[in-house]
């Protein structure tokens, strides 16, 4: 069986500006439990409790799927 229909085109790649990266910055065992803890009181999602807690939250919109 033969159709006349051509596959999709791939989407477009996405920029650099569009994709994920990471922040890195060390702390103890014990900062990190109450920075953890801390975010969690602002939002279960860690980007969005981090943008909260640095008054970012207009950001918060532009975070990048997973």
């Amino acid at each position: 069986m033969t159709t006349d229909h051509q596959p999709p085109q791939p989407a477009p790649e996405p920029t650099r500006e569009h994709l994920p990266s990471a922040i890195t910055f060390y702390t103890t065992a014990l900062q990190r439990r109450h920075i953890l803890r801390a975010l969690r009181a602002i939002d279960d999602r860690r980007t969005p409790a981090l943008l909260g807690a640095l008054g970012l939250e207009r950001l918060a919109d532009q975070e990048p799927r997973s």
